[in-house]
């Protein structure tokens, strides 16, 4: 009896099918075979490096003499132990690394041809804070890899060098690490960084120039004001200026009050004013009530509505504000106010019901 053209179809897609199977199996148990191996390769760098972190001095030199093929299958757990280890704990895997020559072979994995192995030595270096790494990491935040440049950056960010600043910054006016990866590199240089950043002001394109200032405010940089006051004036680009006076508001100098109030003025660019008004809130001076009060009125409904809360943040001098243009019932400022009033109002009930909650939880 003879297959037909059909059969003969079905058999041999029967086969095919019937051999993959057979090939995803095999795959998975020698893919469970390595793993097995690996994990028996790894135990014994594990529990030393568990021991180590819990204080023990043996384990240090037994890493040291532990065979090389033990300790590369724990390198990768090692890695990440450097990043939650403080203290002594910290200091002794720095030396295991340091006699094991992980830094060493990290600094020529930077340049590797794979962007794994270059992204994993930038991490590493990172982690164990090498400052000889410093140069070609910076090279990395221009590596074609998006990957290896957010850890190149990442990596500055924890090895603290100064001379890293220029380098992050410059990489904003390229295709380099993201804004936000670049800038979280910068406020992990801490203070120190603050003179380095403003040098670079003069020099930097309109986008780094942005994030800067976002830093500067984040970090509540106070010697920065007079810098960014003067480049609030000066500074040709919109977005740069608005960044400026949110950064004024955030690190609350009384310095900035003046600034801050003649960016509300009508002259003043829209998405200028609307976050000088807010920023007038964050800065806490009462001083401010009249001017804010004043721009209830403004038809530009974001003006008026941050001004609004702005007031409420200004204490009993905002809130004194608020209630004269309540009663008064000129709209749109009455409204305004009115809707800040019941706002707060809203809050300070959910205050009072949340410490009755707690009292009487507390009580039982």
């Amino acid at each position: 009896m003879t297959l037909s053209a059909t059969g003969l179809m079905a058999v041999g897609t029967s086969a095919v099918a019937l051999a993959l199977v057979l090939a995803l199996v095999g795959w998975q148990l020698v893919r469970r075979q390595r793993q097995r191996r690996h994990a028996v390769r790894e135990a014994p760098g594990r529990r030393l490096l568990v021991a180590l972190a819990a204080g023990d001095s043996e384990a240090e030199r037994e890493l040291l003499r532990l065979p090389e093929r033990s300790w590369r299958a724990a390198e990768p757990t090692a890695a990440r132990f450097i990043e939650k280890l403080r203290g002594e704990s910290r200091d002794a895997l720095l030396r295991v690394f340091e006699g094991r020559g992980v830094a060493r072979r990290a600094m020529r994995q930077v340049r590797a041809r794979s962007a794994v192995r270059r992204a994993s030595a930038a991490e590493l270096l990172g982690a164990m804070r090498r400052r000889e790494a410093l140069a070609p990491l910076c090279v990395l935040l221009d590596d074609p890899a998006p990957e290896v440049r957010v850890v190149a950056a990442r990596a500055l960010g924890r090895i603290g060098e100064m001379a890293a600043v220029g380098p992050l910054v410059a990489s904003l006016d390229r295709v380099g690490p993201p804004q936000q990866v670049i800038a979280h590199a910068l406020l992990g240089l801490g203070r120190e960084a603050e003179r380095p950043m403003l040098d670079t002001l003069a020099t930097a394109g309109p986008h780094a120039r942005a994030t800067v200032v976002e830093v500067l405010g984040l970090s509540r940089a106070l010697r920065s004001v007079p810098a960014l006051v003067e480049l609030l004036w000066q500074d040709p680009v919109l977005e740069v200026r608005v960044r400026v006076v949110r950064a004024l508001g955030r690190i609350g100098s009384r310095a900035a009050l003046s600034p801050l109030l003649a960016a509300t003025a009508r002259s003043e660019a829209t998405p200028l004013r609307t976050v000088a008004a807010r920023a007038l809130g964050e800065l806490g001076d009462p001083s401010a009530a009249p001017r804010l009060v004043e721009l209830l009125s403004e038809r530009v409904h974001q003006i008026a509505h941050n001004a609004a809360e702005s007031l409420l943040e200004l204490g009993e001098a905002g809130r004194s504000g608020l209630r004269e243009a309540a009663d008064q019932g000129v709209e749109p400022a009455a409204g305004h106010a009115r809707e800040a009033l019941a706002r707060d109002e809203l809050r300070a009930a959910r205050l009072r019901a949340a410490g009755v909650t707690a009292g009487a939880g507390g009580g039982s």
